[in-house]
Order: C-alpha cells, then sequence, then structure tokens
C-alpha cells in the first residue's frame, strides 16, 4: 500500500487541507496514512482516513520519512530547506508536495494548481518528475478568478493591488490580530453594545479616535509577530525586499514567475502588485486592472470569466451587491472566487483595459485545495 507521510498537519494550511480531503471521498482512496509533527510527536495518531495505532512521528526523523512513498509537506520554507536536500542526498526518490515556497522556482520542481494545470502535472509524473509545489496564494487566486482569460490567452499585462488577511502570515498572527482589536476596545472604553454605548455618550467619536491613536503608539500594543498593529491600521508591505528589485518585495513578484510555470508559458506575463496586509482574519482580495490583448465587449468578457471554470461566481456591479457579497465575510470557508466591480475604463482609446476585484479564501484555492487536488491525481496515477 502507497505510504503517505503528512507533515505539519496541524498547522493552518495542514488543518484545511485535511478537512478537505475528509470531506471528499478520499477515503476511498487506497493509502497509508502517517503523520510527523515536532509539538506532537509520540502522541497518538489522528484517527483521519482509518483507525491507526500509530504514533506521531518527529517531523525530523530522517528514517522515518524515507520510508514514505509521498510526503506532504505543511511545515513551512525553513523545514524545506533543511529536510529536503537531505532526504535527497541519501537517496529518497518519493515524490514530495509542499505547500511552501522554498522550492518553487527549482528546475525540476512543478507548481500545482488544478484545474489549470492538471494535464501538465500529469506529464511531469509521466515524466518522473518528484517535487510537486502549491502556487503563492495571491497567484492561485488571480489564476483561479481570471481562468478563462488566461485560456483563451487573451491577457497581456496585469497590475494591481492586494488586499490580503491575517491568516496569510500564519495562526500566531490571527490571534495577535485579535489581541490587537481586544487591545483597542480596552484603551478606549468603548461598550461593544451600540445601544448603551449611545446612552452613556461619554466620549465624543473624535475622542475615541484620539484614544485608539494613541493605543496604537503604546509601547504594550501587541505586536510580536506583525511588528506594527495591523487592527485599525494596514501594513503596505509584504515579505522580504527582493535585491535584486529594490523597493519590490519577494511577495510582489512572485505572481509574474509563477504564472508562466503553472500556465507553461515560454514567456512571462507581468503582473505587477503593491502586497498590502489588511485587518481581516482570512480570505484575500485584489484590485486589478488587466491590458488584454482585444477589445472586447464587457459582457462577452464576463461570459469568458464566468465559464472559466464552476468556483467563479460573477458580482453584479452594484453598491447593495458589492458590500454584501463581494468580501470576506460572505466567502471565508468556501471554494467560491468571486469577481466583481467589472468595468472598461477608457485609459488610452483602445478598449483593452479591464477593471476587477477579485477575492477568495487563501487557506483553500491560496493553499489547501490545490494540494489536496495534487495529491489525488498522484495517488490516482500510482494505483494505476
Amino acid at each position: 500500500m502507497i505510504k503517505v507521510g503528512f507533515i505539519g498537519y496541524r498547522s493552518l494550511v495542514g488543518t484545511v487541507m485535511i478537512q478537505r480531503m475528509l470531506e471528499t471521498d478520499f477515503q476511498e482512496l487506497e493509502f497509508e496514512p502517517f503523520f510527523f509533527s515536532t509539538s506532537e510527536k509520540e502522541k497518538p495518531s489522528p484517527s483521519h482516513f482509518g483507525s491507526t495505532d500509530s504514533l506521531v512521528i518527529d517531523s525530523f526523523s530522517e528514517t522515518d520519512l524515507k520510508k514514505c512513498d509521498i510526503l506532504v509537506s505543511c511545515q513551512g520554507g525553513n523545514y524545506t530547506k533543511s529536510i529536503h536536500p537531505e532526504l535527497r542526498q541519501q537517496g529518497w526518490q518519493g515524490i514530495w508536495l509542499d505547500s511552501a515556497s522554498a522550492l518553487r522556482l527549482k528546475k525540476d520542481s512543478t507548481i500545482v494548481l488544478d484545474p489549470l494545470n492538471r494535464p501538465l502535472i500529469e506529464d511531469r509524473l509521466s515524466q518522473g518528475k518528484k517535487d510537486f509545489i502549491g502556487a503563492n496564494c495571491t497567484t492561485s487566486l488571480l489564476l483561479m478568478a481570471l481562468q478563462g482569460l488566461f485560456e483563451k490567452k487573451l491577457v497581456k499585462a496585469i497590475s494591481g493591488s492586494t488586499y490580503q488577511a491575517a491568516s496569510g502570515a500564519g495562526s500566531k498572527h490571527i490571534i495577535e490580530l485579535l489581541q490587537q482589536i481586544y487591545f483597542l476596545a480596552q484603551k478606549t472604553g468603548v461598550n461593544p453594545y451600540p445601544a448603551e454605548e449611545k446612552k452613556r455618550n461619554k466620549n465624543s467619536a473624535l475622542e475615541l479616535e484620539s484614544l485608539a491613536t494613541k493605543a496604537l503608539k503604546n509601547e504594550k500594543f501587541p505586536r510580536e509577530y506583525f511588528k506594527v498593529p495591523l487592527a485599525g491600521n494596514l501594513i503596505p508591505w509584504i515579505d522580504e525586499e527582493n535585491p535584486n528589485f529594490p523597493g519590490s518585495s519577494e511577495e510582489e513578484l512572485k505572481p509574474t514567475r509563477e504564472t508562466q510555470r503553472i500556465l507553461n508559458y515560454s514567456r512571462q506575463i507581468p503582473i505587477i502588485t503593491t502586497c498590502i496586509r489588511v485587518g481581516t482574519l482570512r480570505c484575500h482580495f485584489q484590485a486589478l486592472c488587466v491590458r488584454l490583448k482585444q477589445n472586447l465587449p464587457l459582457d462577452e468578457i464576463e461570459e469568458i470569466i464566468h465559464w472559466g471554470n464552476q468556483w467563479v461566481e460573477i458580482i453584479p456591479n452594484n453598491k447593495e451587491e458589492s458590500i454584501t457579497r463581494l468580501t470576506p465575510a460572505a466567502i471565508s470557508g468556501s471554494l467560491t472566487i468571486v469577481v466583481g466591480r467589472i468595468r472598461k475604463p477608457d485609459l488610452d482609446g483602445t478598449g483593452k483595459d479591464l477593471l476587477v476585484y477579485t477575492g477568495g479564501d487563501q487557506l483553500l484555492w491560496g493553499a489547501a485545495e490545490p494540494l489536496h487536488r495534487a495529491l489525488r491525481i498522484i495517488l490516482e496515477q500510482k494505483m494505476s
């Protein structure tokens, strides 16, 4: 039986991936699961995918890792950089499936994003390739949203801004954002119940804003992980600066490089973004200006986007539906990719520019779902 090792299965991405596997018919596939963790080692293994009497294994036990035919890592880039080369040097020939970015641009790696590139994944498996890596979260969400336009080779270039949730940085960052919100509430003394606050009316809105601004600068404000306030604020820089492109972060350069590899294009499509962290818990959104190769009617463009894949949902461009359906609150925890605020500005008289606002759950399509689907493809090919 095929042995599959799950590393970092308790992380945000690992937890969501396991949930997706349990929600689908994954248990019909024949494989033997093994669970690896640094914090849970020697504890009883989860009972996912059938009962087991085994224990959780140390994530750094190379002997046990090498016993697996497939390793699925949600442990992070530093772990990958540490353990993956060691396993390969010791002759391990299994398949490595990873959510981290460490191996994405390596020559023999394949970035996975089914349904966009299932044929490529299958082809690389047939060629004997061993490393399959999930894409950057905003790259995945962008490509899912505009799959129809990419498939028809209509996209010439994209510029825009991303609005990325706290959970994109990790579980500790979700908790810290909530701590920051609580700290602000305490320091302003605002009553969480509007009716009672109105009756009390101790402070005007401006006085509350002043107290909140002062709290943001308080040395005790929770900022261990974000380093700066996110609640009541935003952070206009994500990831480290790329030394070859001063003024641009690594996060902002990923879409161009990864899109080319996902779609197996011979040339890159320029995708220029400014990445911003905002005070939401889950789901990433992007405001994009797409330069098309043709001047197409708006209704035809919407039709192409709509039929890109079954998860895309076009939101009519009006205020009521935009503010209720084109939001993290509306789609968190779902596979829906919302696309709205679709307009054609006449920037240069060519009619080839398209404004789009789109979003999706970055823990699902941005991370866990491509791994979940790639693992199914790998298992099905191994079992055939």
